[in-house]
């Protein structure tokens, strides 16, 4: 009689120990994953912890609720971390440096998966549920934009003469880089990226004319 040996499927697999950071991306990818095929109302959190290969236990040493995950999810992909000089011109750099780098902090991720995936998904759930998507605009998205005009005025102040502006009018500056998302969304490929490059040189152009002091 040949004694069978046994296999992986005959006892629990041993689990890795990863990071806290690291198994929170994994769910967020889950969750990503999982709200862009089933929306919130039907995505569960026992699936996002089965793709993301913990208990559901598991996910919620992370995350408290299903809610607060999708909010994190937002938070992650929407509002990049960068810092308030990230992009403002030094006393030894130039408004050209300054604009292009303005620009690539907008326009840098536009082509990404992970991006564009939650902005598909955030036009789906705005229909569905306008509540939620209302209730993370004014507590996240609007402080994050908020910091970002700040940062911006505050480089207007130091460097031209564009004292005068009103926050209105600074918010036009992020105004072209949702139109090439929404290029991008709709038509994607080559076709997408020609008339994203021409939306960045415009841009680029009009920053320029209303930044400059000449």
């Amino acid at each position: 009689m040949t004694q069978t040996s046994k296999t992986d499927n005959s006892s629990p697999r041993k689990r890795t120990r990863l990071p806290s950071e690291v198994r929170r991306q994994y769910i967020l990818d889950a969750a990503l994953d999982e709200f862009s095929m089933s929306g919130f109302e039907g995505a569960t959190v026992e699936r996002i912890a089965r793709k993301a290969g913990i208990t559901k236990a598991g996910l919620y040493a992370h995350f408290t609720s299903k809610e607060a995950l999708f909010e994190a999810l937002l938070d992650t992909i929407m509002l990049p971390v960068v810092t308030d000089d990230a992009w403002v011109l030094s006393s030894e750099g130039t408004l050209e440096s300054a604009v292009d780098s303005f620009l690539d902090m907008l326009y840098g991720d536009s082509k990404t998966t992970r991006r564009l995936t939650i902005m598909r998904l955030l036009l789906v759930e705005s229909g569905r549920n306008p509540q939620r998507v209302q209730q993370w605009y004014q507590q996240s998205y609007r402080p994050y934009i908020q910091k970002r005009q700040r940062a911006l005025e505050s480089y207007l102040r130091q460097h031209t003469s564009h004292t005068t502006l009103t926050s209105g009018q600074i918010a036009l500056a992020f105004s072209p880089a949702v139109l090439a998302m929404f290029w991008q969304m709709i038509i994607g490929g080559e076709s997408a990226a020609s008339e994203i490059a021409a939306i960045k040189a415009s841009h680029r152009e009009v920053m320029l004319r209303l930044l400059s002091t000449d």
